[in-house]
């Protein structure tokens, strides 16, 4: 019975290593602070196809960006977060497709502690990453990754800030 437990702890262990280096600071494709999407997308070492390739309803996007109208995003993730990676893509592809002015759109990257150089994770609530952080009309809403890769959620979630 030792045994098992002994192996159990092991691989235990193993696991939690593995998990614990995919999201460390070793990661040679880090990006930390203040970035743009395409600065993202072309230094994260993320596969780019989602980014390069989703497609949206045309009546989906033009109320996408219909509701985008003077609104900010604030976008908080790890380049070496794996759900990161295959969520993040698809909303970055949703703003570029949208034409949203670059201005309206703060991308950071967070260190292993869920903390940026310049301080910017301080004023928002960031309970998991990735996350997108909504602002319109002074309101502010959260959006998590099962939110942002939805169009349809995403412009359900829009609609409650007006």
């Amino acid at each position: 019975m030792s045994k098992i437990k002994l192996l159990y702890f092991v691989f235990s262990l193993l696991i939690f290593s593995s998990i614990l280096y995919s999201c460390s600071s070793s990661n040679p494709n880090r990006i930390l602070g203040k970035t743009t999407i395409i600065n993202w997308i072309e230094k994260s070492g993320w596969q780019p196809d989602l980014f390069y390739n989703t497609d949206f309803k045309k009546d989906s996007l033009q109320n996408f960006i219909d509701h985008s109208k003077n609104t900010k995003f604030t976008i908080f993730a790890s380049s070496s977060c794996l759900d990161c990676s295959q969520t993040l893509p698809y909303f970055f592809s949703l703003l570029n497709k949208s034409n949203i002015n670059p201005d309206n759109i703060s991308l950071v990257g967070l260190d292993d502690y869920w903390e940026s150089p310049s301080g910017e994770h301080k004023f928002f609530n960031i309970n998991e990453i990735p996350v997108v952080f909504v602002t319109k009309n002074n309101k502010t809403l959260e959006l998590n990754k099962s939110s942002f890769t939805n169009i349809s959620i995403i412009n359900q979630k829009l609609k409650e800030l007006k």
